[in-house]
């Protein structure tokens, strides 16, 4: 709220306020029960027969009435003493000489009031704010730093029954001499391209070794044994020797079916056979094959034979 009132009017910068609240986390609760006395309404009333001393040998009441006959002279033996509270509200002895006797039973009700007060938790016992105004080239008089004055009080709502207290003064602010950092060497420029370089030589380093250097060792192990399969298969007059890895023999196997294929004198073996893809060049190679052996041939089918009916004769 501070921020928002004092920036338009000194700009950013040209303030610092502290604000220091004094909090009641107490948690407090009373009840008050009460009874007001002009809330008392007579409830019940009661009265006894009355008389006079003084009135007389007037008749009163209604002609031949017992009840308006005189009461007979009667003697009244001296009672002992006795100590006598103050007799109770709405009854009254007869004391003055002039009343024989008086007797009320008077029954109150009484107005009864409960009152409640509970105190919430964090209740603001005081307030007390500080603001410094920064007074360079701008000069605040006094009726500024009271409409200030005002509007701080205003904007964190002082109470001053409270006891809230408002400090404003304005002076000039020190200027803070900026100490000269020194970086570290690991955040200079040249230590981060560093790294980014020697990490692209590492992983290239990575690539070479772990994967490159042994594809081309395979390679190269593979191309030399399928020339030393070569070798082996013109000095033994066409056959692939053993021992000879199934890639290799595939390999040749394959290319040597393509040229019996094209030239049906030429010899075929059964690794030529199983090499050769497709059913049409497959049956070529076969006819060619029983047309150059037929006693192998027959072999063969005869082997077939004995491994589809083991029982067989």
């Amino acid at each position: 709220a501070l921020n928002k009132i004092l920036t338009p009017i000194v700009g950013p910068g040209n303030f610092t306020a502290e604000v220091h609240a004094d909090v009641d986390f107490s948690e407090t609760q009373a009840t008050r029960e009460s009874f007001p006395k002009d809330t008392a309404v007579v409830r019940t009333e009661q009265g006894s027969w009355t008389g006079d001393k003084n009135a007389g040998g007037e008749a009163r009441g209604i002609p031949g009435a017992l009840s308006n006959q005189p009461p007979a002279a009667s003697q009244v033996s001296a009672a002992p003493q006795q100590t006598v509270d103050a007799p109770a509200a709405g009854t009254t002895a007869a004391a003055n000489g002039d009343k024989t006797s008086e007797n009320y039973n008077r029954t109150y009700e009484l107005g009864r009031e409960v009152s409640v007060t509970h105190n919430p938790i964090g209740q603001v016992k005081r307030l007390s704010v500080a603001v410094a105004l920064r007074e360079g080239t701008r000069k605040f008089s006094r009726a500024e730093l009271a409409s200030i004055e005002t509007l701080v009080r205003g904007a964190i709502g002082a109470d001053q029954a409270r006891g809230d207290v408002v400090a404003l003064s304005a002076r000039s602010f020190a200027v803070a001499e900026e100490a000269e950092v020194k970086p570290n060497w690991w955040e200079a420029p040249w230590v981060s391209t560093m790294a980014r370089n020697l990490s692209a030589l590492l992983v290239v380093a990575l690539l070479i070794f772990g994967v490159a250097k042994p594809l081309l060792k395979r390679r190269a192990a593979y191309a030399e044994e399928k020339k030393a399969a070569m070798d082996a298969m013109v000095a033994s007059g066409g056959r692939i020797p053993q021992g000879t890895s199934p890639q290799v023999r595939n390999e040749i196997a394959s290319a040597l079916a393509q040229q019996a294929l094209h030239d049906p004198d030429k010899p075929v073996t059964l690794d030529m056979i199983q090499a050769t893809p497709g059913y049409a060049n497959r049956a070529e190679l076969i006819r060619n094959f029983v047309r150059q052996d037929p006693d192998r041939a027959a072999l063969v089918v005869r082997d077939l034979i004995r491994a589809d009916m083991p029982n067989a004769a």
